[in-house]
């Protein structure tokens, strides 16, 4: 309780925070005084009532005290109010007259006069400012040389002091000053300076941080933008895979019947025309098939020919090639069986060469395959424009594409690197210089 009240006592009601302080400091140094003048007044009313028969020179001290008191409740309401530097003025003003008249009365060697005018000094640099404080140095500094002129002239005599000054004292005494007067100026520089530092970094932090928080909002409506559109071509891919395997289903008996009359009828009519329809049929079979495990995602592992699987992917993609003029060759190679999913390698497969396909518009995509005791090697190259250096690190990963969304979703690659890390225990790379084309290497261990 008594805490809270001298909080409300001496609290600032400033909001600039150097003027916070000041007003602060002046608070508490008013209320102090008030209490040490009111404490003062109270021993003297003693004194004059009950102790000193002398009371008429008492009274007249008595008298003094009490009207300090008053000035000094007339200050700390003028700071309370919000008016700190005329208060300060007055409270400094009073202890510089109190320093003057106690080197007059007491001579200028008086340790009480050279405390007050410390005291001053210091407090001029705390509670006002800087100028302030040298401010009050000259004026201390010209009234004590004139008192000592006095003195030494003869003018005046102090009360106590029973010999006269030295001009080596006076001069000690005014270098004491001043090497006060410096540390005050120090001290203060020193604040201000702190408080300049700490309110240039309040103001960039804050406009750091609503220029953050402006970043993160533009960022977050492009990132749920961007994953809105995602989910949407998503969703239509997933209705498109719905829409395909019932299709295919449909369509894969009665090509299946076309494909056994035309064998039927092979055997009683012999013909090469006859022959290529049957052939024709059944690659179609083949590929309805192919395609129908695939959007069923029919991925159980088994043993398969790697060289037939990327055939059937680039019978898949013969017309796409054909149509952007591009020749598709696989380089001889021997039988090799790799044991997985084959839906899933054939998804390998299609995704790398239909990417070959787009980046070489009117060129040429070659496949090779080559085997060790260990590994198989299967490379597809392209003689396209490349990919440029910045891409390369990004290539496989999910939604990243250079293509438009007519033509790519940024999923094929990444697909592939799952693919062979997860279902084949390989790894995928590539290489690529621009203007060069680009070669893709998968690597599968046998």
């Amino acid at each position: 309780m008594l805490t809270g009240l001298l909080h409300r006592l001496v609290e600032s009601r400033a909001t600039d925070e150097d003027l916070k302080r000041q007003e602060f400091i002046m608070n508490v140094l008013l209320l102090g005084s008030l209490v040490l003048a009111g404490f003062a007044a109270g021993i003297l009313a003693i004194g004059v009532l009950f102790l000193d028969p002398d009371r008429t020179k008492h009274s007249v001290s008595l008298v003094a005290c009490i009207v300090i008191v008053g000035f000094f409740v007339y200050l700390y309401r003028l700071s309370k109010h919000g008016h700190h530097r005329p208060a300060a003025f007055g409270f400094l003003g009073s202890f510089t007259l109190g320093g003057v008249y106690t080197i007059c009365e007491w001579g200028i060697r008086s340790r009480e006069a050279w405390l007050i005018f410390a005291l001053v000094i210091i407090t001029s640099g705390i509670v006002l400012s800087l100028r302030a404080a040298l401010g009050s140095l000259l004026l201390v500094t010209l009234a004590t040389v004139l008192v000592h002129v006095m003195e030494t002239s003869g003018f005046t005599q102090p009360v106590i002091d029973l010999r006269g000054p030295t001009l080596e004292e006076t001069v000690f005494s005014l270098i004491t000053l001043g090497i006060l007067a410096l540390v005050s100026w120090l001290h203060g520089r020193d604040i201000y300076h702190a408080l300049e530092r700490a309110r240039a970094s309040e103001t960039a932090l804050r406009k750091e941080k609503d220029m953050l928080e402006i970043r993160v909002d533009e960022r977050t409506k492009e990132l749920r933008q961007v994953q809105q559109d995602d989910i949407t071509h998503l969703y239509r891919f997933a209705q498109f895979g719905r829409l395909t395997s019932g299709v295919l289903h449909d369509l894969l008996s009665p090509l299946t019947a076309v494909s056994l009359n035309l064998e039927e009828l092979g055997r009683s009519h012999k013909s090469d025309v006859l022959r290529e329809a049957i052939e024709n049929t059944k690659r179609i079979e083949r590929f309805v098939e192919t395609t129908q495990r695939e959007v069923q995602e029919q991925h159980d592992a088994t043993d398969f020919s790697v060289r037939h699987a990327l055939r059937d992917a680039v019978e898949v993609l013969r017309y796409r090639a054909r149509k952007s003029h591009v020749k598709v060759s696989i380089e001889p190679s021997s039988e090799t069986i790799l044991h997985g999913s084959p839906v899933k390698f054939h998804q390998i497969a299609s995704n790398l060469l239909s990417n070959a396909i787009d980046a070489s518009p009117e060129g040429t995509v070659r496949i090779s395959l080559t085997t060790t005791k260990t590994r198989l090697r299967i490379n597809v190259v392209d003689n396209g424009s490349g990919i440029p250096p910045e891409n390369l690190v990004h290539i496989f990963e999910p939604l990243f594409t250079t293509k438009d969304i007519e033509h790519g979703t940024g999923l094929g690659l990444s697909i592939c690197k799952e693919i062979v890390e997860q279902e084949f225990k390989g790894r995928i790379s590539v290489e690529s210089k621009p203007g060069k084309g680009s070669t893709f290497k998968v690597d599968i261990p046998l």
